[in-house]
C-alpha cells in the first residue's frame, strides 16, 4: 500500500518539526546531529525542502535554534541565508566587531556582569534589532535604586532589555528593579550554602504570577501586601531561594497581621526578624506549600539539598524550630501535585530519596521531565516510573564510565517495568573511545532515545556525533572531538 503525498508530507513535517524543538540535549554538540537529520529530508525533493526551510526560518528567534540556523546557512546546505541569521554575542565589545543590519537579529547575552554599565550607559547607541539579557550582580548593585534602572527609560514600549537577571542581590534591588517594566526577570537571592533550596520557574499563562508574599517581606511591599499585584507585570519569572527565606517572609506577614500593625509601617521588620526562627515555622512553611500548590505559573521546580554529615543547613541542625526535613518534604509532595507543574530537577545527592518525595512524583500528573543524580536512577525507575508513566524524559549525570555502564544495564533489564521516551545522561570524559565501544554492544532498551552528552570541552576541539540504532530505539553520543 502506498501513502498519498499528503500524508506522506504531513508525517515529514511533523518529523522536522521535532527534531528543531527537541529540547532534551542542546547546545552547540548538538547542533551537528540535528543538522544531518535535516539535510538529509531536505534532500528527499524540491517541495520538502522547502518545508524544511521554512521550518527553521520560523524558528530562527528561538534562542534554542540560534546555533542550528548558523550552521545550516553555510554554503553547503543552502537551508538558510544570510540575511535570516540570528547572531548571538556574549560581550558588549563584541558589538563593535559587527556590521548589525547584515543580520535579522543580534542576541547580546550579558554574561560578564562588568558589562552592564557600559551596555546601560550606551543604551541609546544599540541597534534597533538587538536583544539583550542584562546580568547585575552584587558588585555593581549601584545600577539599581529606587527609580529602577540606572540610565533606563522605564517607560520604553519597545524596550532592547529582554531578560534581566539579577544575582545576589537584596529583593529591594529586585522590587525596584520592576520600575523598568522588563517582562522576564531571573532572581538569584542567594550565594551557594548549605541549606534547603528551592529555584521555580514561573511563566504567565492568562493567569499572572503571584508569589509576592514568598519574595518580599511586609516592609517591602508596603500595602501591596494582600493585593499582590507587584509581579503581576512579568511574563516570566525564575525564582532562587531556600525554603528558609520564604518561611521567614511568610513569618513577618503573619506577625504583623496578628499585632493588627499597619503593612507600610518599616519599623517593625526589626522586631520580626527576632521571631522569624520561634514563631510557628511550621504553619507558615504549610502556606507555603499551599501557594506553591496552587500557583497556576509554576512551570518548573528545581530542589537542591547538599546537606551530609559534616555540612548541615539550620533545618537538619534542628535550629529552625517548627521546621524538620521530613516536614520540608512533606511539603514538597503536595507541591508535585500542582497540574500546572512541568519539569523537576533533584540534586539530593547525599541522601537517599525521601519517601514523601518518591510519593509525590508517583501521584504527579504533570510532571513530563525530570532530573536526578545518577545513584537514584535504580529507585526512580523501581518505585516512580514503574507506576507513573506520565514523567516522559529523565536526565542524569553520571561521572565515571563503570556508572555510565551501569545505567545502559539498567536502562536494558527487562526486569524493570517502566515506560520514558527519552534518557539524557551528562557525562565528562577527557576520551570518548570507551563511551562508543560501551554504546555499540546490542542491547533491547525501553526509551526512543538514550542522549549521552559528553561535555569534556579543550580549544581545539570540534563538535561531533556517534549514533548507533537497536531495534526502536537510537543511542546518540555527542561530544567535542579533538
Amino acid at each position: 500500500m502506498t501513502l498519498p503525498n499528503y500524508l506522506i508530507e504531513y508525517i515529514l513535517s511533523y518529523n522536522i518539526s521535532h527534531v528543531i524543538s527537541n529540547q532534551i540535549y542542546n547546545g552547540s554538540i548538538a547542533t551537528n546531529l540535528k543538522a544531518d537529520e535535516l539535510v538529509k529530508y531536505s534532500l528527499i525533493s524540491k517541495k520538502i525542502f522547502g518545508n524544511v526551510s521554512s521550518e527553521i526560518k520560523e524558528r530562527s528567534n528561538d534562542e534554542a535554534n540560534v546555533q542550528l540556523v548558523q550552521h545550516l546557512s553555510g554554503k553547503e546546505h543552502g537551508l538558510v541565508k544570510p540575511q535570516d541569521l540570528v547572531k548571538i554575542v556574549r560581550y558588549y565589545s563584541d558589538l563593535q566587531e559587527l556590521q548589525p543590519y547584515q543580520y535579522k537579529m543580534i542576541i547580546l547575552e550579558n554574561i560578564m556582569a562588568g558589562d552592564a554599565r557600559t551596555i546601560l550607559q550606551n543604551y541609546q547607541n544599540l541597534p534597533e534589532n538587538i536583544e539583550v539579557s542584562l546580568l547585575i550582580d552584587d558588585s555593581e548593585e549601584s545600577l539599581i535604586d529606587e527609580n529602577g534602572l540606572f540610565g533606563f527609560n522605564n517607560e520604553d514600549p519597545n524596550s532592547k532589555i529582554k531578560k534581566l537577571s539579577l544575582e545576589y542581590l537584596g529583593p529591594e534591588k529586585l522590587y525596584y528593579a520592576l520600575k523598568s517594566n522588563i517582562k522576564n526577570i531571573s532572581y538569584k537571592q542567594i550565594k551557594p550554602q548549605f541549606s534547603f533550596s528551592i529555584c521555580i520557574d514561573l511563566e504567565y499563562n492568562s493567569n499572572k504570577i503571584s508569589i509576592d508574599d514568598l519574595v518580599f517581606s511586609p516592609s517591602l511591599l508596603g500595602n501591596n501586601t494582600e493585593r499582590l499585584t507587584v509581579l503581576s507585570s512579568l511574563n516570566s519569572l525564575t525564582f532562587d531561594s531556600n525554603v528558609e527565606t520564604m518561611v521567614s517572609n511568610i513569618n513577618s506577614k503573619r506577625i504583623l497581621i496578628e499585632r493588627g500593625s499597619n503593612y507600610s509601617d518599616t519599623n517593625q521588620e526589626g522586631a520580626d526578624s527576632q521571631q522569624v526562627y520561634n514563631r510557628n515555622s511550621d504553619k507558615d512553611w504549610q502556606i507555603v506549600v499551599r501557594k506553591l500548590s496552587n500557583e497556576a505559573t509554576l512551570k518548573k521546580l528545581a530542589i537542591t539539598h547538599l546537606c551530609h554529615e559534616s555540612f548541615k543547613c539550620m533545618i537538619c541542625n534542628g535550629n529552625y524550630q517548627g521546621l524538620d526535613l521530613p516536614l520540608v518534604y512533606k511539603g514538597i509532595e503536595s507541591i508535585l501535585s500542582n497540574p500546572f507543574l512541568v519539569s523537576v530537577d533533584l540534586n539530593i545527592p547525599h541522601e537517599e530519596l525521601n519517601q514523601d518525595l518518591i510519593q509525590g512524583f508517583v501521584e504527579a500528573r504533570s510532571i513530563k521531565d525530570l532530573r536526578f543524580d545518577f545513584k537514584h536512577l535504580l529507585p526512580i525507575i523501581k518505585n516512580v516510573l514503574s507506576r507513573n508513566r506520565n514523567i516522559r524524559n529523565i536526565m542524569l549525570k553520571v561521572s565515571n564510565l563503570e556508572d555510565l555502564e551501569t545505567s545502559l544495564q539498567i536502562l536494558s533489564d527487562p526486569k524493570y517495568k517502566y515506560d520514558v521516551y527519552s534518557v539524557s545522561i551528562w557525562t565528562n570524559f577527557e576520551n570518548c573511545t570507551q563511551v562508543k565501544e560501551l554504546i555499540s554492544k546490542k542491547r533491547v532498551y525501553k526509551p526512543k532515545e538514550i542522549n549521552i552528552i559528553n561535555l569534556y570541552y579543550s580549544n581545539d576541539s570540534k563538535p561531533d556525533y556517534y549514533k548507533v540504532s537497536f531495534n526502536n530505539t537510537s543511542v546518540n553520543l555527542l561530544y567535542w572531538n579533538n
